[in-house]
């Protein structure tokens, strides 16, 4: 899910580039993760950890997507800086056409 600190990761994608490998990263979202459409009052629970988290749309939201976009930001920028391709994907459209968008956006710049 790649919610580790950016410099670490950029550290590890930097070890498989520097190594010959063409890298892609692909950063793939359910659209709650990057829309975060819950309103009112509510407790997630992470999956691994099993950790509840107190959620209210009114204050959590706008902090959450900020915290994610900076993330996002980051990390784009880190992949950049070692010339490795980063590409979001959303589990809610198919897979099969954004690969398509990313191989045709690829051949154009080679």
């Amino acid at each position: 899910d790649l919610y580790e600190d950016p410099d670490e990761l950029a550290k590890a994608l930097r070890f498989f580039h520097h190594r010959g490998n063409d890298v892609l990263l692909f950063h793939i979202f359910d659209p709650l993760e990057l829309d975060m459409p819950l309103e009112g009052v509510a407790t997630l629970e992470d999956i691994e950890t099993g950790e509840q988290i107190p959620f209210t749309s009114e204050h959590s939201r706008e902090a959450y997507l900020k915290e994610l976009n900076r993330h996002m930001t980051v990390l784009k920028k880190e992949c950049r800086n070692v010339k490795i391709d980063y590409q979001v994907l959303r589990t809610d459209q198919p897979l099969d056409a954004a690969l398509f968008r990313y191989l045709s956006a690829r051949s154009r710049r080679i």
